[in-house]
C-alpha cells in the first residue's frame, strides 16, 4: 500500500511450483493492500529473457528472491531486498548494497521506506559496475572450476 501512492505495482512470481506458492503469495499481498492502486499480477510462466526485459523497464524492484536481486542487478534497475535468506543478504552486503536490503526480522514501514529511498537515490551505473565485477570474478575462477570438473571425470 505504501508504494501504490507513487508506483504502479506489478507482481512477478518467479516460480509456479506448488511448494513455492509465489502466485498465491502475490494474490495474498494484493488482497491485504489498503490502496491497491494500479496493481496486477503477471501470469506464469515467463522466460528469463522476458523477466530481464520487464525488470529493465521497471523503475524499482521489490524482491524477496535471490533471482530478483540478480535480475535487478543485471538490468541495472534499483531494487529493495526484503528477503530473509542468507544469500540475498550476503549478496547485498558483499556488493556494497546493504542500504537496499531490509535487515532480517526488521521489516517495518520505516525500515522499508529507508531502503526505498536509498534505491531511488542510487545511480544505476553502480549496479552495472557490480555486474561487471561479478562477471570478471566468474571468468577468473572459471578455469579452476573447469579444471576440477574435467580432472575429476578422468
Amino acid at each position: 500500500s505504501y508504494l501504490s501512492e507513487w508506483y504502479d505495482i506489478t507482481f512477478m512470481p518467479f516460480s509456479a511450483e506448488r511448494r513455492h506458492m509465489d502466485v498465491k503469495c502475490c494474490h495474498d499481498v494484493v488482497s491485504r493492500m489498503e490502496r491497491p492502486g494500479t496493481t496486477n499480477i503477471m501470469p506464469m510462466p515467463h522466460t528469463p529473457s522476458d523477466t530481464l526485459q520487464y525488470i529493465a523497464n521497471a523503475d524499482l524492484v521489490i524482491t524477496m528472491k535471490f533471482h530478483g536481486v540478480i535480475f535487478a542487478t543485471l538490468a541495472s534497475t534499483p531494487f529493495v531486498n526484503i528477503g530473509l535468506s542468507r544469500k540475498t543478504q550476503q549478496f547485498c552486503k558483499e556488493a556494497g548494497l546493504a542500504g537496499l536490503s531490509v535487515p532480517p526480522y526488521a521489516f517495518t514501514q520505516e525500515t522499508f521506506a529507508a531502503c526505498v529511498k536509498s534505491a531511488e537515490e542510487m545511480d544505476p551505473s553502480y549496479l552495472t559496475g557490480v555486474t561487471a565485477h561479478n562477471k570478471e570474478m566468474l571468468f577468473r575462477v572459471f578455469p579452476q572450476i573447469e579444471a576440477e570438473i574435467c580432472g575429476s571425470s578422468n
